[in-house]
């Protein structure tokens, strides 16, 4: 339940950050072409605390994008976008759903241009943090009971932060490698799993 409350608020901040999608049409979504970006997180519900990794993967300035992520050491899902469409991959189950036309990657596109846009976004800068030694930018967003901050270099997203009642979840980007050779079937669903139509 509370994984799909962190969906709706992702969602909720790619309507808020509306307009940079339309821009990224037309523009290359990051300044670099091709990197790996591994994620240490942190989920607190009440008194639990568990911790997972998350990496991310992408290719042609992010036209291609892949977000694995690990539970008990264990690669549980993977979302690709191949640069036309989208799929959510489930590696437990051997199913691959087809999302539909891929609009904006796996990933946000960090921007900190949002702040300066008429202030309607809500969003605020903060102090620079570093984050796996780059120097990045930071945002605060506060929306009710949710705050959310990121953090972020060249358009990468390398530091996400959500805190609600009874939940805090943290990604932290522990290593950034840019420039690394990816291989185009990473972008691609598995031949050999099940195909699904939709995910809903």
């Amino acid at each position: 339940m509370r994984s799909v409350v962190r969906d709706v608020c992702m969602l909720a901040l790619l309507v808020v950050a509306g307009s940079i999608t339309s821009a990224q049409e037309q523009e290359k979504k990051y300044d670099v072409k091709s990197g790996m970006i591994v994620f240490e997180t942190t989920t607190m519900e009440g008194r639990i605390r568990t911790s997972g990794r998350v990496v991310v993967y992408f290719d042609d300035f992010g036209r291609r994008e892949r977000k694995d992520t690990y539970a008990g050491g264990f690669l549980k899902e993977s979302v690709l976008c191949d640069g036309e469409d989208a799929y959510t991959v489930l590696h437990d189950k051997k199913v691959v759903f087809k999302r539909g036309p891929a609009m904006a990657g796996t990933e946000i596109r960090f921007d900190d241009e949002i702040v300066s846009r008429g202030g309607t976004s809500g969003f605020r800068l903060l102090p620079a943090v570093t984050i796996a030694g780059y120097e990045c930018r930071a945002l605060e967003h506060v929306d009710g009971q949710l705050t959310m901050r990121m953090a972020g270099w060249s358009h990468l997203l390398l530091y996400r932060e959500d805190i609600q009642p009874g939940l805090h979840w943290i990604a932290r980007a522990a290593k950034v490698d840019l420039g690394v050779k990816l291989s185009p079937a990473m972008f691609v669903p598995p031949m050999t799993y099940e195909a699904r139509a939709a995910l809903f």
